[in-house]
C-alpha cells in the first residue's frame, strides 16, 4: 500500500483510540467505513484491528469475498488478502519458533473441489521446487474427509506430507492455528499476491528463468493402467487423439456469484462435430446432473457413468486439447501440461501459460457499447465474475454463439500447432503483456486490445 499521504489525508484517519479496537464492534465500524467507501480508512482499521487481534484474521476472508461478489470493491478486495497473508505468516512464524511446528493445512476444504485440489496442490509444488517453502506442510486426512478425487491421493503426497493416523491427525488439527499454511492463497512478492489462480503467472519468469517445468505433475502408471482399463469398454484407446470436454452447468457447487460460470451446452455441438470431423475423439466429463447430449460417433459422453478417479485426471493429463469452461477439469488439464481452450471466461485478468482464452463479451447496457480491456480496467471489472456487480454498473455479459464457439474451436488446433491465430497474438505480445495474458487470445478478444 502507498505510505506517501497528505497531511490533510493523514488527518482524517481514524485512529485506533476512536474505533475502541474490541472486536464486538467490529462490523458496526467496518460497514459504517464500507458506506463511505474511503478505502485509506478501510485499511487503515483493519490493518490496526488484526494487529492487535491476529486470530480473528478469517474476517478478513469475509471481506475478500465481500468486496469482490457484492461492494464491487477490488481495491480492498486486495488489501484484505495482502492483511490476510501478513498476519498468517507472523502467526507461523511464531509457532515455528515458539512450538517448532511445521506449517500445517489450514485450507483443508481444498480436498472436495478437484479444480481447488488441483491448483492448489500445484501451487505448494512449485513454491517447494522455486525455494519459496523449505518443507512440505502438513496435511491431516481423516476417514470423514470429503476427497473430490480419491485418485488424485498418489499426486498430494508428493507434495504434502499426508497424516493419517488418528492421534497425528488430531495433534497437528489442534494446532493449526498456532502454524496456519493457507493454500487457497498465494504470496510471491510484496507486490505480487492474492487468490492462488495469479500464482501461476507470478511465477511463470522465474520457472522460466530457473528451467523449471510449469506443469507440477507428471501421469503415473497406476494412473494410467485403471484409466485405460475402465475406457477400452467405452471405445477409447491409449493411442487414440482426442479432446476432453467439460461445460460447466448448475448441479455442482451452485451459487448466485457462480451462475455466470454455467454455459448451455447446445451451443458447443458446432464445435463438437467440427472436432470430430478432424480425426479426434471427444470425451464428455463432468456429472449426472448435466444435459445429455444427441449420440454421436466419435463423442463419448461419460458424464451419466460412474467412474473411478483415475479417469478424469488420465484424460485430463493425456488429452491433445482440453476444451471447456474455466472449472475443476482445466486445472488439472493446465498441472499436468495438457495445452487448454477455455470458453466463455470471466473474470478478466492475468491468464496462465499453454492456452488459449475467450472471454465472455461486457456489453454496456446504455449504450450497447462493448467493453474493451482499457474500458473494463477503468470500471474495476479485472477479477470480478459476479453477476450483481454487473448488474449495479448496467454492464451484460454476453455468452458466446454457436457459430462463435465454432471459430473458438477452430482457433484452438490452430493455437496448439502454432498457425494463424498464434501468429497473431504473437504480433501483439507486448499488448498482451502489459495486462498478464501470458497465453493467447481468441480473434476477437485480440480485437479489444
Amino acid at each position: 500500500m502507498n505510505k506517501n499521504f497528505s497531511s490533510r489525508e493523514l488527518k482524517e484517519v481514524v485512529t485506533v483510540d476512536e474505533f475502541l479496537m474490541d472486536q464486538q464492534y467490529f462490523g458496526q465500524v467496518f460497514n459504517k467505513l464500507v458506506e463511505e467507501r474511503n478505502i485509506y480508512k478501510l485499511v487503515k482499521f483493519l490493518e490496526e484491528f488484526f494487529e492487535m487481534y491476529p486470530l480473528s484474521r478469517s474476517l478478513l476472508i469475509e471481506i475478500y469475498n465481500q468486496s469482490m461478489n457484492h461492494y464491487g470493491l477490488t481495491g480492498l478486495a486486495h488489501e484484505a488478502i495482502r492483511i490476510f497473508l501478513k498476519t498468517n505468516q507472523r502467526i507461523l512464524d511464531n509457532g515455528k519458533s515458539l512450538f517448532g511446528l511445521p506449517p500445517i493445512v489450514e485450507s483443508t476444504w481444498m480436498l472436495a473441489r478437484i479444480g481447488e485440489l488441483a491448483d492448489q496442490t500445484a501451487y505448494v509444488s512449485l513454491m517447494l521446487k522455486l525455494g519459496r517453502l523449505n518443507q512440505k506442510p502438513v496435511l491431516p486426512v481423516t476417514r470423514e474427509t470429503a476427497i473430490a478425487n480419491k485418485g488424485f491421493l498418489v499426486y498430494l503426497n508428493d507434495t504434502f506430507e499426508l497424516l493419517t493416523k488418528p492421534k497425528d491427525v488430531e495433534f497437528f488439527t489442534k494446532h493449526t492455528h498456532n502454524a496456519p499454511y493457507n493454500t487457497v492463497y498465494y504470496h510471491y512478492s510484496e507486490s505480487d499476491y492474492g487468490h492462488n489462480s495469479g500464482f501461476f503467472n507470478a511465477c511463470d519468469s522465474d520457472l522460466i528463468r530457473k528451467n523449471i517445468r510449469h506443469n507440477a505433475f507428471t501421469l503415473k502408471d497406476v494412473t494410467i493402467e485403471s484409466a485405460v482399463s475402465f475406457l477400452k469398454k467405452y471405445g477409447l484407446n491409449e493411442q487414440d487423439p482426442f479432446i476432453v470436454l467439460h461445460l460447466r452447468e448448475s448441479g455442482y457447487l451452485d451459487a448466485n456469484h457462480h451462475n455466470l460460470r454455467n454455459v448451455d451446452v447446445t451451443t458447443y455441438n458446432e464445435a463438437i462435430n467440427w472436432f470430430i470431423q478432424q480425426g479426434f475423439k471427444v470425451v464428455r466429463i463432468g456429472h449426472k446432473k448435466m444435459s445429455k447430449l444427441e449420440s454421436r460417433v466419435g463423442l463419448i459422453d461419460l458424464t451419466a457413468v460412474d467412474r473411478i478417479g483415475e479417469v478424469d485426471i488420465f484424460l485430463c493429463a493425456k488429452a491433445v486439447l482440453y476444451f471447456g469452461t474455466g472449472s475443476g477439469p482445466y486445472s488439472l488439464s493446465y498441472n499436468f501440461g495438457v495445452p487448454t481452450a477455455q470458453t466463455a471466461v470471466l473474470p478478466y485478468g492475468r491468464t496462465r501459460r499453454h492456452g488459449i482464452v475467450q472471454y465472455m463479451s461486457l456489453v454496456e447496457t446504455k449504450s450497447n457499447m462493448t467493453l474493451n480491456f482499457d474500458q473494463i480496467s477503468e470500471f474495476g471489472l479485472f477479477g470480478v465474475f459476479s453477476p450483481s456487480v454487473f448488474e449495479s454498473l448496467n454492464i451484460s455479459p454476453i455468452y458466446p454463439s454457436s457459430a462463435q464457439n465454432l471459430k473458438f474451436a477452430k482457433e484452438a488446433i490452430d493455437y496448439i500447432h502454432q498457425r494463424g491465430i498464434y501468429q497473431e497474438n504473437e504480433r501483439l505480445r507486448s499488448e498482451r503483456d502489459n495486462i498478464g495474458i501470458l497465453g493467447g487470445l481468441w480473434s476477437e478478444d485480440l480485437e479489444k486490445l
